[in-house]
């Protein structure tokens, strides 16, 4: 499955995806759906390059009216610490995109680049939410990264920051707590307990909360309409209001959670998934 890329100084060329699948199909619906079966979805340094490379394609090409976002088996185990996938793209067209604020670099610890690519990518997305969704990639599905959620009852969603030695990222410091609150915030973030589909919807994370095999009609039957509505520019400039008061703190707000990140790493060294894996979380009594 190819996309196009953009290079700086040179005409769109194709680039085949990897890590992830892509379709756009006639009623101006783009599917995105990570597909790294060997990584569960892991957002390695190739997958976070892919996924800049997926939503700049769908912003520029005008066919495009809504996409829906997904993850095969899996919406992500989030950060790739244990397998990691290089990041082989070609390395001129990174260098382009990074230029443009559009790639991960080795000191963006909090993924502030790729959060502020989904905050502001200027069309209607809907996340389709099954299985594992971990840490960061917890919040690319559940932060308002994508306008609408709809997420599997079975689904297995945890925030493992502490376990794992590391400090909340992708602007959820800020997020969690003016959505879910802050007493259930810091029982997700500080305990790192796993929730389902129905309380993401409870917590007000979440849209729809429904049985697996239903997540993936139900995302498109809310992408469809979101397509269909006759004034797209009317759509999307609802969505840049509504977002606008919390996008003008995301930039302090992920500068902060890179300082505390840093100080986290100094004092207690470079985490691994081992400490997660030999400990299960506590369930969730919220």
């Amino acid at each position: 499955m190819s996309i196009l890329v953009f290079p700086k100084n040179a005409a769109p060329r194709e680039y085949a995806l990897r890590t992830m699948r892509y379709e756009l199909r006639r009623d101006g619906v783009a599917v995105c759906e990570w597909d790294d079966h060997a990584t569960r979805n892991a957002l390695t340094d190739l997958c976070q390059q892919e996924t800049f490379f997926a939503l700049e394609h769908m912003k520029r090409d005008d066919n495009v009216r809504a996409a829906v976002w997904g993850g095969r088996r899996n919406w992500s185990s989030g950060i790739g610490i244990q397998k990691q996938r290089e990041n082989d793209a070609p390395a001129g067209v990174v260098a382009d995109y990074a230029a443009a604020g559009l790639s991960t670099g080795k000191t963006d610890s909090v993924l502030r680049a790729l959060t502020l690519a989904f905050w502001d990518f200027p069309k209607p997305t809907v996340a389709a939410v099954t299985g594992f969704a971990v840490g960061g990639a917890a919040n690319i599905a559940l932060m308002n990264q994508h306008d609408l959620v709809v997420v599997s009852q079975s689904a297995r969603i945890f925030y493992p920051f502490v376990q794992l030695g590391f400090a909340p990222e992708l602007g959820s410091s800020l997020l969690l707590p003016k959505f879910a609150g802050m007493a259930t915030a810091k029982e997700l973030m500080l305990l790192g307990p796993p929730f389902n589909g129905s309380q993401a919807v409870r917590w007000g994370l979440a849209n729809r909360s429904v049985p697996e095999a239903d997540v993936w009609p139900v995302a498109l039957e809310l992408a469809v309409k979101l397509a269909s509505l006759p004034n797209q520019s009317s759509l999307r400039h609802a969505k840049k209001l509504m977002n606008h008061p919390f996008r003008k703190q995301l930039d302090d707000v992920l500068a902060m959670e890179r300082r505390m990140g840093m100080r986290v790493l100094e004092d207690i060294g470079a985490p691994t998934l081992s400490n997660v894996i030999r400990k299960k979380p506590p369930s969730s009594k919220l």
